[in-house]
């Protein structure tokens, strides 16, 4: 991290809080009373040289609270708003201008890293927010219970979409937190794949993407739900024609695409493609299974890319696990279709597939978990990981109030 400033930058920090001080006390007149003056140095002095992180990215700290100075007696004396005669409370936000130029300014609405939030919730409050940690290894914090319990609705691509957790995430060198969210409503019903009567009977595969250089039986190299969101939804081509069933039966492509200011919110991120034996599985074990990582010849394992699906694992982690311990393919169970906010009454993809079949796990409209052939026609909702730079700047997570996100 940077220590101290250029004179450039101080002069141009002295400018900047004059000008604040202006409009906070503008019977001032421009002038910084001798004793303010110190206090803005001691300031500018913690947020460059922080022994403690408050709100960081990078190791870069982007938001002080004002009553921590104070605790901290990195200050020694409230700031007063002498119209109000309240005490200045909230935050210093720390931004950087086109010129590189850092600026210090107080507001009540602190800048908060959304992954911030989300652990702060979890730590003060997580069952009004119906947040829990899994009991993977990665111990993740999901939202899991009924729709009317968890609050992890966000504005997204002007669309409202849903916050499924904060994974730690490997990137094959360390571990780093990202937020998973996927999209409230589905794009279309779309096969997961399909070929010719001549290949697989029509059924085409479970394969999301091949090894480099390798071909599926039917001579492609993804599946066909792969070209539809990574070039279609998110690279904003789609092919002429989708697939809508066996014997690469077509039908017209969906309308919605992301967004440039959604796009850049992405993380082009590592997707785990193990396979699962069985639905006859508890939570934990199908997560483990879709992490797995065993080389195989034709079908890639892991696969980085923008966009992709929800895991059966994600479906099973949503339940409330207080009140539905089943195996995932009994979640039609009445204490585990209500309490699961990912269950839309309706047949879903997921991004996980069956070993030693050509089948793909789906939740069914009954709330269950089963296989099917690729070629079926379900409902697809995108998911995917959000850069680790995603401020929260406003909003609750309700569905009248859902979070509100910029980029750093």
């Amino acid at each position: 991290m940077k220590k101290g400033f250029t004179l450039v930058e101080v002069l141009a920090i002295i400018a900047v809080l004059g000008i604040i001080l202006i409009t906070v006390v503008p019977n001032i007149g421009g002038s910084i009373e001798k004793k303010k003056e110190e206090e803005y140095k001691k300031i500018i002095n913690l947020i460059e040289n922080a022994g403690k992180t408050y709100y960081s990215y990078n190791n870069d700290i982007i938001s002080v609270g004002v009553d921590e100075l104070l605790k901290e007696d990195l200050i020694t004396t409230d700031l007063i708003n002498p119209i109000t005669n309240e005490k200045i409370s909230g935050c210093v936000n720390v931004t950087t201008d086109e010129d590189g130029i850092k600026q210090f300014i107080f507001s009540d609405k602190c800048n908060v890293l959304l992954s911030t939030h989300l652990e702060n919730l979890y730590n003060t409050n997580a069952s009004e927010n119906g947040l829990v940690k899994d009991d993977t290894d990665d111990e993740n914090i999901r939202y899991a219970g009924s729709d009317g319990v968890v609050k992890n609705y966000v504005s997204f691509n002007d669309e409202i979409w849903r916050i499924i957790g904060l994974f730690n995430v490997s990137d094959g060198n360390k571990i780093e937190k990202r937020v998973k969210i996927v999209r409230n409503s589905s794009i279309g019903s779309y096969s997961f794949d399909s070929s010719t009567s001549d290949m697989n009977e029509g059924h085409g595969y479970n394969i999301w993407e091949t090894v480099d250089g390798e071909t599926k039986a039917d001579g492609t190299t993804k599946a066909d739900l792969n070209i539809l969101l990574t070039e279609g939804y998110y690279g904003g081509t789609y092919p002429s024609l989708c697939y809508g069933g066996v014997n690469n039966t077509t039908k017209a492509c969906p309308i919605r695409k992301l967004n440039n200011e959604s796009k850049n919110m992405i993380e082009n991120a590592i997707w785990n493609l193990g396979r699962v034996e069985s639905e006859a599985i508890q939570p934990k074990e199908i997560y483990d299974k879709e992490r797995k990582t065993e080389s195989n010849s034709l079908y890639k394992t892991s696969w980085i890319g923008p966009v992709g699906l929800i895991y059966a694992s994600d479906y099973a982690y949503a339940v409330d696990r207080n009140v539905c311990t089943l195996n995932i393919n009994k979640y039609s169970n009445t204490n585990c279709s209500t309490n699961n906010w990912l269950n839309k009454n309706t047949w879903i993809w997921t991004l996980t597939a069956k070993a030693n079949t050509h089948e793909v796990f789906y939740i069914s409209n009954n709330g269950d978990v089963y296989v099917y052939f690729p070629n079926a026609v379900d409902v697809i909702l995108p998911s995917v990981y959000l850069k680790s730079n995603i401020l929260l700047e406003s909003g609750s997570g309700t569905s009248d109030d859902p979070y509100i996100l910029k980029l750093l």
